[in-house]
């Protein structure tokens, strides 16, 4: 006999075929949307406390930082902590043992096996939901979660870096119109740094300007040179030096500064977009960007990597029935550990030039993904 839903009298027709969100995906459903607010709500409050009372706390008695800046210090690190510190897979991880692992061993599994129902089709909402989850964190991170991280860095250098001033060491870049530039010092917030060394080679001479400050002139939108010198070593002339000294000048390139320094900012600041486009310009000045097109390809990678860690979860579920919540913990910080392992490992071998950005980025979710699969067609039910 049909039943009718709880608070409806009418009973649920049959149409012999099985809807999509049974009553069975809600049940695991909610629940396991449940645990994994539940427990990424626990993981970033508890990073935050941690960070407060080992790094931070003596800064801000020192300094006596006030108590608003503290606060959206910790609130705009919730992006770091989800997305550096891997707290969103690693809540998916937890949610899936817990929620499945209660599942399993309270033998639900096993009665839904014999009314004909396989494990993974018991499994298809919480896999469903990580889904969902991996799109909503995406779109977090490309919407409040970079204007959080901006916020954040702003905040941290203001009151946190032990830098006073932004002052911190050079940069130098290369083919800049044909120039290449060396700064010793560079005050990032000010735009202006000191001991400056620029050279280019022609076809007919040797060129150098050695000066001893360059700053940005927002009005006039343009590069400055002061206190310097100007030389050029004629080649045909058997390198004859001619020199002329340098009061103050517009320099020889023209880069803006937020085309000059846009891969210094973190990528957790950037959207894809907006990485994108800072390629194209870091390569087109030839600028190395290995860096960032390994965080452009996290920027999938690591959002892709939660639906992964549940349908891993759901295989450690089913062994570990008798183990419960320690069981599940010793499992997901086992599981967590070996994917750091694997991640750091590769990511390493990417920034060396090793392996491409792309396979350094996905590797490692590739690697879980197949032993998912293996763990599952291999599952006891």
């Amino acid at each position: 006999m049909a039943t009718g839903m709880p608070g409806n009298t009418s009973p649920t027709p049959r149409t012999g075929r099985p809807k999509w969100l049974t009553r069975l995906d809600r049940h695991y459903l909610y629940r396991v949307i449940g645990a994994m607010a539940r427990i990424l709500v626990s993981l970033v409050l508890l990073t935050a406390i941690i960070d407060l009372l080992l790094a931070r706390q003596d800064n801000i008695s020192k300094y006596s930082i006030p108590l608003w800046a503290v606060f959206s210090y910790y609130i705009t690190l919730t992006p770091t902590i989800l997305f550096e510190y891997h707290a969103a897979a690693i809540s998916v991880l937890l949610a899936g043992l817990f929620v499945l692992g209660r599942a399993a061993q309270d033998n639900e599994f096993t009665a839904l096996h014999s009314g004909g129902v396989s494990l993974l089709r018991a499994a298809r909402a919480p896999l469903a939901g990580a889904l969902l989850f991996t799109v909503a964190i995406f779109a977090f991170q490309e919407t409040l979660g970079v204007k959080a991280a901006r916020v954040f860095e702003d905040i941290s250098q203001r009151y946190f870096s032990k830098m006073s001033g932004g002052v911190g060491k050079g940069f130098s870049r290369i083919d800049l119109e044909g120039w290449s530039l060396h700064v010793l010092t560079f005050n990032r917030r000010a735009l202006s740094g000191r001991d400056v060394f620029l050279h280019r080679m022609g076809s007919d001479a040797l060129e150098e300007i050695r000066a001893r400050r360059i700053y940005w002139d927002d009005r006039e939108r343009r590069w400055v040179l002061e206190d310097g010198v100007a030389s050029r070593y004629l080649i045909r002339e058997n390198w004859r030096a001619v020199t002329r000294r340098i009061t103050q000048e517009t320099a020889p390139f023209s880069t803006p500064p937020d085309v000059l320094f846009a891969l210094d900012a973190p990528p957790i600041t950037r959207t894809v977009k907006q990485l994108r486009e800072n390629i194209r310009a870091a390569e087109s000045q030839g600028i190395s960007t290995r860096s960032e097109r390994m965080a452009l390809q996290m920027k999938f990678a690591q959002p892709a990597l939660c639906p992964v860690m549940m349908w891993l979860a759901l295989p450690f579920a089913v062994r570990l029935r008798r183990g419960g919540l320690l069981a599940g913990l010793g499992a997901g910080g086992a599981i967590g550990l070996a994917y750091l392992a694997c991640f750091y490992a590769f990511m390493g071998l990417g920034y060396i030039g090793k392996i491409p950005p792309f396979a350094a980025a996905w590797t490692p979710t590739l690697i879980f993904f197949a032993v998912a699969v293996m763990l599952t067609r291999r599952s006891p039910t």
